[in-house]
C-alpha cells in the first residue's frame, strides 16, 4: 500500500474498483481490497472488504508461491 501511495496509484485503482469494472486481483492484489493486513505491520487498506487479513497458523502446510526456475532445453 506504501509503495502504491507513493506511485500516486491509490486513487487510480479506487476508481476503476468504483466504477465497477474488473479488477483481477491475486494475492496482493485481493489483501489490498480489506480493511488492514498483517503484512506490512498493519497497513491499512483500501476497506472495501471488512476485515483484517491474517497470517496463517505456523501448522498450517503453505503452498509454494515463489518463482520456478525454468531453463530451455534444445530438442
Amino acid at each position: 500500500m506504501s509503495r502504491l501511495q507513493a506511485l500516486g496509484l491509490l486513487e487510480p485503482i479506487r476508481k476503476v474498483i468504483s466504477e465497477n469494472r474488473p479488477f483481477f486481483g491475486i494475492r496482493l492484489g485481493l489483501q489490498i481490497l480489506f480493511t488492514v493486513t498483517e503484512e506490512g505491520d498493519g497497513y491499512p487498506c483500501f476497506d472495501l472488504i471488512s476485515g483484517k487479513v491474517i497470517r496463517l497458523p505456523a501448522t498450517v502446510k503453505v503452498p509454494h508461491m515463489g518463482w520456478n526456475q525454468v531453463k530451455q532445453r534444445n530438442a
